[in-house]
């Protein structure tokens, strides 16, 4: 999908949420751009070595959770810990969002949002499919986005209306891209219980797996490779580079959007409603995601949708009714 390319976009891309408000504002000029692309991808470089290094000696492995599904290791902190540092120095009056606990404080007309190894279950048992993130959003919208994955050698990297690049030379989706028999995208094991498919689409998904990457599944659609992936629950640091390589690619990254129930364009990121007494994060944004070529986008949205029960927007706004006025009679208690 091309910037030219309306009928997969938001009928206002220039529009982005900031706590409560609602503003338009230009993007910025393609210098400043190109210098935080810049900036990014020599970043990049370091911390793909720091994760080259502990790809070849092995590390040992904790986990984020009691299923031990959620891995974590030294490098994933280390690799944070750098990039964090790096934006600081370079631009201190930006902020930084990584998946291991960096969270910026306040708000930020630029947000550098960190996946420090993508993949990791891959990372630590020796498959080269894993790598490092950065997408840099200005006032929540997508702008520049880099992937590296060391072990293979292989860097994308785009700015928003500059095209998308590996290792240099530009990248776009494949042609014609449409599903059937054919078609090549990447599905995980438990695509059939999370989503809906109508009959017309249940067929014609053609040969899908799962590689074990998200930012990897990302890269093999804005390279030509894969028509389509879908992802049931990525975070934000999961897709946020690809946000702007795939749609510089000629691509079309969408998001399911539960208010709305219907696919919509990812152009900007949003921080979800939090409950009462919690203050609203950019880190617990997350929605069903596909990354696809733009026929088969088109034709994916049309019959693909998530195993839950779509919220009206009706609905949607007596939620928050009721949560206003549960504020509200908890500040009348508090002053009485």
């Amino acid at each position: 999908m091309t910037h030219s390319d309306h009928s997969l976009r938001s009928a206002s891309p220039n529009r982005y949420r900031v706590g409560q408000q609602t503003a338009a504002t230009p993007y910025p000029d393609d210098a400043a751009l190109a210098n935080i692309e810049g900036a990014a991808r020599e970043f990049i470089a370091e911390a793909g070595a720091i994760v080259l290094a502990g790809y070849t000696r092995g590390v040992p492995v904790e986990y984020k959770d009691k299923r031990r599904s959620d891995p974590v290791t030294e490098i994933d902190r280390a690799v944070e810990s750098y990039l964090t540092g790096a934006v600081g120095e370079r631009f201190p009056e930006q902020a930084v969002l990584g998946e291991e606990g960096q969270d910026p404080t306040g708000e930020h007309e630029y947000e550098w949002i960190v996946d420090p190894v993508d993949g990791t279950h891959n990372f630590v048992n020796g498959l080269p499919l894993c790598g490092v993130s950065i997408g840099v959003l200005h006032r929540r919208r997508p702008v520049v986005g880099v992937l590296l994955f060391p072990a293979l050698n292989e860097e994308l990297h785009a700015r928003r209306g500059g095209g998308a690049f590996r290792n240099d030379e530009a990248i776009h989706v494949r042609q014609p891209g449409e599903l059937g028999p054919s078609a090549m995208g990447g599905l995980s094991l438990g695509f059939p219980g999370a989503f809906k498919t109508n009959k017309a689409v249940q067929h014609r998904f053609g040969d899908s797996r799962s590689l074990g990457s998200m930012a990897y599944e990302i890269a093999t659609v804005a390279t030509g490779v894969f028509d389509y992936t879908i992802f049931r629950g990525p975070k934000i640091w999961d897709v946020a580079a690809g946000a702007t390589i795939v749609p510089e690619a000629g691509g079309a990254m969408l998001r399911y959007s539960r208010i709305r129930g219907e696919w919509l364009p990812v152009s900007h990121f949003a921080a979800p409603p939090a409950g009462v007494g919690k203050e609203r994060r950019l880190r617990d944004w997350g929605a069903p995601t596909m990354v696809a070529t733009p026929s088969a986008a088109r034709e994916l949205a049309a019959n693909v949708t998530p195993r839950y029960p779509v919220r009206s927007l009706t609905a949607a706004r007596a939620r928050a009714k009721k949560l206003k006025e549960r504020r509200w009679k908890g500040g009348r208690k508090s002053r009485g």
